[in-house]
């Protein structure tokens, strides 16, 4: 990649003064909300009031299977997906976090913005987005913004068009995402993936068991509750051999 391009990259996802201040804002707002226990727990309760998820782990399970989902799947099927893309993934995770720093936070998602967490959706490609779209169900119109703003993506006339082309991998997949999202509001039970494009080849046994595992908050959320409930257990079961970062059987 040739350094013009690269610079065009860099300045498209910085954008300008008042959208770095913008960030700046949601930044800060998105690590106040990480350690407000309040604000977690009416989060919490919001999903389960929509269904999307069970039993509430302990706090300590959230924090161990957020460092499994993001070590065990997130991270690595990224490098395996960038590889297929031929794109460098430690550049793609620069861009990533300077359009939109919140985003990158909070691998659970549970203390990021509506419009932070819509924003990731339609910057990131999620060959599967049932657990953003689902985070979304926290707030009243988090699924309508995200609608809203897609079909400005492919209409053409989304106010960050030119620095979300910048650095989407696929074209086609706003329109993908569009799709996936009217296939879910009609049947969210049958189409709890909203799957949008398919997982680049050679890419399917991690990402099939990531989605099965971790695909959405209500999965996430069950997973957590397999694992020690407080540091001293979680000690004593990883000497034991039994607490380990997952990975596909």
């Amino acid at each position: 990649m040739t350094l013009t391009r690269r610079w065009t990259e860099l300045t498209a996802a910085v954008g300008s003064p008042s959208q770095v201040t913008r960030k700046l804002r949601g930044a800060f707002r998105t690590t106040v909300n990480l350690f407000s226990r309040r604000e977690r727990e009416e989060r919490i309760a919001r999903l389960q009031a929509t269904g999307m998820m069970g039993e509430r782990p302990t706090d300590w399970q959230l924090v161990l299977g957020a460092q499994h989902m993001l070590f065990g799947y997130l991270l690595p099927s990224n490098i395996e997906f960038y590889e297929h893309y031929e794109q460098s993934h430690h550049w793609q995770q620069v861009l990533r976090i300077l359009d939109e720093p919140s985003a990158m936070m909070d691998p659970i998602g549970l203390g990021i913005d509506r419009d932070e967490l819509v924003s990731h959706l339609i910057q990131v490609v999620h060959a599967s987005a049932g657990y953003d779209v689902a985070l979304l169900m926290m707030f009243e119109d988090g699924v309508s913004e995200l609608r809203a703003q897609l079909e400005q993506l492919v209409a053409g006339s989304h106010p960050r068009q030119a620095a979300l082309e910048a650095i989407l991998e696929r074209a086609d997949y706003p329109a993908a995402l569009l799709a996936a999202l009217d296939r879910f509001d009609a049947d969210p039970v049958t189409n709890w993936r909203v799957a949008t494009v398919p997982a680049p080849e050679g890419c399917d046994r991690l990402f099939d068991w990531g989605i099965d595992t971790f695909g959405t908050p209500g999965r996430f959320m069950a997973y957590c509750r397999t694992l020690p409930e407080t540091p001293l257990a979680s000690v004593r079961a990883w000497f034991a051999g039994e607490l380990r970062i997952p990975s596909p059987a």
